[in-house]
C-alpha cells in the first residue's frame, strides 16, 4: 500500500471511531462519509479502497452501517468546489479532503463539519489552516507532511549521480503551496544549480512541461501533488 493510501486508512480509523460509538448508541443513525479526490478516477480507486479498509477497521462491516459518498474531480480544479458543496448539501458527517486544493475549498465552505485532511505538500500553520500544531483551533485534523528534507535530498542525489548537473527542471503544482519549491531553490542555490520551474496545474499541462524541459535541463524533479 502506498503512503497516501496507508495514511488515509489510518486516519479514517482514528477519526471515525467516535462517530462509530455514537452510531452504536443510536442504531437508527447511519453516518455519511464524504470524500473528494482532485486526481484521476484511476488513481482514486486505491484511495477509496484504503478508506473502506479504515471504515471496516472502525466497525463498519456492512454498507447499511455507513453511507460513503465519493466525488472525483478527474484533474479539473474547477469541479472541486461544486463537489464539496454537494457533499455538504447531502449532510455528510465527515469530509475526507485529499490534497491542498480540496482542503482549502472544504475549509472555506464549512467550519462545522469535521474535515480529515491528507495533505503531504503544505505546512498547516504556514498556510493558515491551523492556528498551531498543539491547538489547531478548527474543524480540521489529519496528516500534514510536506517533506522538504526529502525534496532537498533528491537534488543532492542527482548531483552525486551527475557531478556536471547545472540546470534542473522542476515540475510544481502551485496549489500545493511554496514549501517544496522553496526547499528546492535553497538546495539548488547552495549547489550552484540553475532551476527551470514548470507549473503543472492539471494533467493536460504535462505535455507542455516536458516539451519545455527537453533540451534545456540536465535532469528533472517532480514535486509532490495529489
Amino acid at each position: 500500500m502506498k503512503r497516501r493510501e496507508l495514511l488515509i486508512a489510518f486516519f479514517v480509523l482514528v477519526v471515525v471511531w467516535p462517530v462509530s460509538v455514537r452510531a452504536q448508541q443510536s442504531p437508527e443513525i447511519v453516518p455519511k462519509v464524504g470524500f473528494v479526490y482532485p486526481g484521476s478516477k484511476e488513481a482514486a480507486a486505491s484511495r477509496i479502497d484504503a478508506i473502506m479498509s479504515g471504515l471496516r477497521a472502525s466497525g463498519y462491516t456492512a454498507p447499511a452501517q455507513v453511507e460513503f459518498v465519493a466525488r472525483i474531480a478527474d484533474g479539473d480544479p474547477a469541479r472541486i468546489a461544486p463537489m464539496v458543496e454537494e457533499l455538504i448539501a447531502k449532510n455528510v458527517n465527515l469530509i475526507i479532503a485529499n490534497g491542498p486544493p480540496v482542503l482549502h475549498v472544504a475549509r472555506s465552505t464549512t467550519r462545522t463539519i469535521p474535515i480529515v485532511a491528507l495533505d503531504l505538500e503544505t505546512d498547516p500553520v504556514a498556510s493558515g489552516v491551523a492556528t498551531s500544531l498543539g491547538r489547531p483551533g478548527s474543524n480540521i485534523t489529519g496528516v500534514f507532511l510536506d517533506f522538504p528534507d526529502f525534496t532537498a535530498k533528491w537534488i543532492e542525489l542527482l548531483r552525486e549521480s551527475n557531478p556536471k548537473l547545472s540546470r534542473l527542471a522542476v515540475l510544481w503544482d502551485p496549489v500545493t503551496g511554496p514549501v517544496q519549491i522553496e526547499s528546492v531553490k535553497k538546495v539548488a542555490g547552495s549547489l550552484n544549480i540553475q532551476l527551470v520551474t514548470l507549473e503543472v496545474r492539471r494533467p493536460s499541462d504535462f505535455e507542455g512541461a516536458f516539451s519545455a524541459a527537453h533540451g534545456v535541463a540536465d535532469a528533472m524533479v517532480m514535486l509532490g501533488s495529489p
